[in-house]
């Protein structure tokens, strides 16, 4: 049986000193206290670690998150590229047909991705790549859906297919509206159109800054298009017509088999049409400051194959000069080979400042950079209807007729102002200066005579300058006896002449010639 606590206490008292007693229990009780702040430290560090984990499987959770928002993103990109290449800005009717085409075969599985689409308001070619398909895709297999594309996409008639290998591009052929009947006679192209007696004077006054037109004139056609049919007539007009003007020709390709201008040239290679441009700009330059030796001769350059013959600095240099030479009595006439001015070294904005002419297919060249010229809604519906009704029938009439007489078809623009006109017939062989000349050389025209001084002399435009031929006097290289008197020598009864053969000149002392 056990004691009670006060006889413990006794007889613990009895058998062991209190003071003894004392410190063990102190010793336990310190003891029990370290042990306890110890348990409460491990206590806190787990709570501590506990915490941490915490945290860093939330960061993981987030990070897991995170990724998984990337996967989705990424899948989402996977399917935006495995879907067919649409135009994203579909603002016109081809091409919202075209993006119809491509979501039509997408859902067959096939891949139609977008090219480009070339036509008129009638009918458009609409191209597309077929490169991502795992096979070759057949014309017939997609033309087997023609009538389902036509409910599909709303068009006139069924919508057909045709492989262009060498473009590699498969060709969606779409009519948009049915054509106007072609008119089946001369007559009525003529009331659409004005006819080729009038070209020549319709042309001089969109070259004529006095009657709204512009100083500088491009013409543009393909090669073999009539570019020189129709400047030949433009010249023979001129020099009818123009009066007192020197005509400065330029032809690089002299002496081709395709030379067909038989009137007088300045130039007749590119060296000499780049010397000739050289002149034309030094004589604007010197009429603007007062020094031309010739101000009152008005002179219209030439340049035939400007596009090609011309470099860059050159041609930079008539842009800089092509609308002041109004104010000196100059004009220009530029022939090129292309509507797509943008590829031989010009601008749009540049070939704004000039009158232009297109010939034949170059007009439906004017018409794709319609934007480029800010045509007026009108010329944007008339422009294309006329090109396509004329042209049609034009095309249909030359299949029985000589080349040299075949209908041709021309474009004037001017800003917001344009005329279809008819382009005469090829002038066959020269034809005789009159009230202007077409010259072999810059101041050709003109007989510079000894006059008194006066306190304001003026040079007088003489008629053209007469062969001479003379017993007395002879070309010194080739010792021909027909020449031209080209200038006046500061030497008393000395004259520059220019020898009608070798076109070389020389100068002689004139006791003979008046």
């Amino acid at each position: 049986m056990r004691r009670a606590n006060p006889e413990a206490y006794t007889a613990l008292a009895d058998c062991t000193p209190k003071t003894k007693a004392t410190g063990i229990l102190r010793e336990f009780s310190e003891s029990s206290k370290s042990d306890l702040q110890n348990l409460q430290s491990k206590v806190i560090d787990n709570q501590n670690s506990l915490e941490e984990m915490r945290g860093q499987v939330s960061d993981l959770l987030d990070e897991i998150d995170h990724k998984n928002l990337e996967i989705s993103d990424l899948k989402l990109q996977v399917l935006d590229l495995k879907k067919p290449l649409v135009w994203t800005n579909a603002n016109s009717r081809e091409l919202q047909i075209g993006n119809a085409i491509v979501q039509y075969f997408w859902q067959t599985g096939l891949y139609l991705d977008r090219a480009y689409a070339e036509g008129d308001i009638y009918d458009v070619d609409i191209c597309f790549q077929i490169d991502r398909n795992s096979r070759f895709i057949k014309e017939s297999e997609l033309n087997e859906h023609s009538e389902a594309l036509q409910q599909w996409c709303r068009t006139i008639k069924p919508i057909t297919f045709k492989w262009d290998s060498g473009k590699a591009l498969m060709v969606a052929k779409v009519v948009l509206k049915e054509r106007e009947k072609v008119p089946t006679s001369i007559e009525e192209i003529r009331r659409m159109i004005e006819p080729a007696a009038k070209f020549g004077d319709i042309v001089r006054r969109y070259h004529d800054h006095t009657q709204d037109g512009k100083p500088t004139l491009r013409v543009m056609t393909r090669t073999g298009g009539g570019k020189g049919v129709a400047v030949k007539n433009i010249l023979h007009n001129y020099v009818n017509n123009l009066e007192g003007w020197e005509l400065w020709l330029s032809d690089p390709q002299h002496g081709s088999t395709q030379d067909f201008w038989n009137v007088p040239k300045v130039a007749k290679s590119p060296q000499q049409a780049s010397d000739t441009l050289e002149t034309f700009v030094s004589e604007f330059m010197d009429r603007k400051n007062g020094r031309s030796l010739h101000p009152n001769i008005p002179v219209v350059g030439i340049f035939d194959e400007c596009d090609k013959t011309f470099s860059k600095p050159e041609k930079q240099g008539i842009s800089q000069i092509w609308t002041e030479i109004r104010h000196r009595d100059m004009k220009l006439i530029l022939i090129g080979q292309s509507g797509e001015v943008g590829k031989n070294g010009w601008t749009w904005d540049e070939m704004n400042n000039c009158s232009m002419l297109f010939i034949g297919e170059a007009i439906g060249t004017a018409i794709k950079h319609a934007d480029d010229m800010g045509w007026s809604s009108d010329m944007r519906d008339s422009i294309p209807t006329i090109y396509r009704v004329v042209s049609d029938w034009m095309s249909e009439a030359n299949r029985s007729i000589p080349a040299k007489n075949k209908y041709r078809l021309g474009l004037l623009i001017n800003g917001l102002r344009y005329t279809f006109v008819e382009i005469p017939p090829a002038i066959d062989g020269s034809f005789e200066n009159q009230k202007s000349w077409l010259v072999n050389q810059p101041w050709e025209s003109t007989i510079t005579q000894s006059v008194p001084f006066t306190n304001n002399p003026t040079p007088t435009l003489k008629q053209p300058a007469k062969v001479i031929v003379s017993a007395d006097i002879e070309c010194p290289h080739c010792h021909s006896q027909s020449f031209r008197r080209h200038s006046s020598v500061k030497a008393k009864n000395h004259y520059r002449y220019q020898c009608n053969d070798c076109k070389k000149t020389f100068t002689a002392l004139d006791n003979k010639i008046s």
